[in-house]
This record gives structure tokens, sequence and C-alpha cells, in this order.
């Protein structure tokens, strides 16, 4: 399904930074939702002292959220794209080596 073999773990012919980026970008999903999550619980307790910091709260948290989890989004597809035009580099490479 990968392709990837053990010469090609011993060797950097083939690399597999694409595969662990895909692993973080999970983590980093989950981690912003826990970030989140312990936000929006600190912003509903502010509510019962000042509703207005306590609303505000609310709002940035959820902005910071939406925010944050696109920008690591963004960041992990540029690093994807990154390793693919390195795989294709390489397979260009390969293929006028041959002519």
């Amino acid at each position: 399904m990968f392709g990837f073999e053990l010469k090609d773990f011993l060797t950097f012919d083939k690399l597999l930074s694409s595969r662990l980026i895909r692993v973080l970008y999970l983590f980093g999903i989950i981690a912003g939702g826990l970030a989140a999550i312990g936000g929006l619980f600190s912003a509903f307790g502010k509510l019962r002292y000042n509703v207005t910091s306590g609303a505000g709260g609310v709002v940035v948290v959820l902005v910071l959220t939406i925010v944050g989890l696109m920008a690591w989004r963004l960041v992990c597809e540029a690093m994807i794209l990154a390793f693919a035009i390195y795989d294709r580099l390489g397979e260009i490479n390969e293929n006028t080596r041959k002519s």
C-alpha cells in the first residue's frame, strides 16, 4: 500500500516524514481540541463574576480555536507538499537518467 521496504528505511531514497506529519496533525487536532475545551471552561467560569469578560472569553476561545486549527492544517499541508515535491523531483531525476 505504501510501497515502503526495509531498504528504503536504511537509505534516504524515500522519506517517511510525510506519513509522520499526518500522525502529528492528528495529535495537533487533539491538543487544540483539549485546549479549546479548557479555555471554554475557564471562560464559562468567568461568567459568574463578570458577564462581559466571560462572554468575550468565549468568543476569543472560539475564534482562536478556529484560526489555530486552520493554521495547523496549513502548516501540515505545506510540509506534506514539500515532501511531495521532493518525491516528484526524485522521479524526474530517475526518468532523465534512463534516457
